[in-house]
C-alpha cells in the first residue's frame, strides 16, 4: 500500500505543480514577459512529459487489467443469472410440488441483485 500511496501522492503533486505552472504562464503572458513565459513553458513540458510517461507505463496497463477483470466478472455473473432464470422457469412450471426448489429460487435472488447492483454501479 505504501508504493500505491507514493504513486498517488506523486501524481497529485504533479497535477498541483502543473496547475501552478499554468497559472504562472498566464501571469507571464498577461505581463507580456516572453522570456519568463518560455522558461515556464519548458517546465510545463518537462512536468507533462513525466506525467504522460506515468500514465502510459503505469496507469494505463493497470486500468486495462482492471477493466478486463470487471468485464470477466460481469460475464460470469450474466451466465449465472441466465442459468438462474432457466432453472427457475423449469421449477415454477412444475407447480406447487416444487417444494425445496422454490426456496432455492428465493435463496438465489441475492446473486441476481448483486449482478444488477454491480452493473448499475459501473453505469
Amino acid at each position: 500500500m505504501t508504493r500505491f500511496n507514493e504513486l498517488a501522492n506523486g501524481l497529485q503533486k504533479n497535477h498541483k505543480d502543473l496547475v501552478g505552472l499554468i497559472a504562472s504562464l498566464r501571469e507571464a503572458l498577461n505581463g507580456s514577459d516572453l522570456k519568463k513565459g518560455q522558461v515556464i513553458l519548458e517546465r510545463i513540458e518537462e512536468a507533462a512529459a513525466a506525467h504522460f510517461r506515468f500514465e502510459k507505463d503505469y496507469l494505463y496497463p493497470r486500468m486495462r487489467r482492471l477493466v478486463f477483470n470487471i468485464m470477466d466478472r460481469l460475464s460470469c455473473q450474466q451466465e449465472t443469472v441466465r442459468r438462474f432464470i432457466k432453472e427457475s422457469k423449469v421449477t415454477l412450471s412444475r407447480g406447487r410440488n416444487a417444494g425445496n426448489r422454490l426456496r432455492n429460487i428465493s435463496e438465489a435472488l441475492p446473486v441476481v441483485s448483486t449482478y444488477l447492483n454491480d452493473c448499475n454501479d459501473l453505469a
